[in-house]
């Protein structure tokens, strides 16, 4: 079952009183209402939503951003006046966290497979290094733990290949 909204009907003033309750929801109202209106408009949201939830700020950007070819540079010195990193400053942020997060990552990865790589030699000497290319292939952190515990466990190198066949 859906629900259709007239927007028009909807006052400006009472959707940005209403931010307290559910920031999110009437942001996106508002944003959905004026989006073809002056991004001047937003000002007032953003200035509101700072009290609010600064988060929900972003989000209402990334729609803005995506539906108007003349947003991010007009939105900019609004950006500006209310506090908040210009959009670009954003997203340079949001792709370091993403490089910081991939680095963990593939710290982690690697760190599991040089241990792997050793216990498969240690415990089954020039045989269960043969595994470990098969094993180098795997991304899953989860996985590649659960072949460390079961390296440990067993004397069968069947029993390890078992495991990474099983979850392709």
């Amino acid at each position: 079952e859906y629900v259709l909204i007239d927007l028009s009907v909807l006052e400006d003033e009472m959707l940005l009183n209403r931010l307290e309750e559910n920031a999110r929801l009437y942001a996106s109202l508002y944003a959905l209402k004026n989006i073809f209106d002056e991004l001047e408009k937003f000002r007032v949201l953003f200035l509101r939503l700072l009290e609010v939830d600064k988060e929900t700020i972003y989000f209402i950007l990334e729609y803005v951003v995506n539906a108007r070819d003349d947003a991010e540079k007009d939105l900019e010195p609004i950006l500006k006046e209310v506090g908040m990193p210009s959009i670009a400053e954003r997203w340079i942020e949001q792709g370091i966290q993403q490089g910081i997060q991939e680095g963990i990552f593939q710290g982690k990865r690697e760190g599991l497979l040089e241990g792997l790589k050793l216990a498969l030699e240690l415990k089954f000497g020039q045989q269960g290094l043969m595994l470990y290319p098969e094993i180098k292939k795997i991304d899953d952190l989860a996985l590649l733990e659960t072949i460390g515990d079961m390296i440990r466990l067993t004397d069968n190198l069947e029993d390890i290949r078992q495991l990474y066949n099983l979850n392709p």
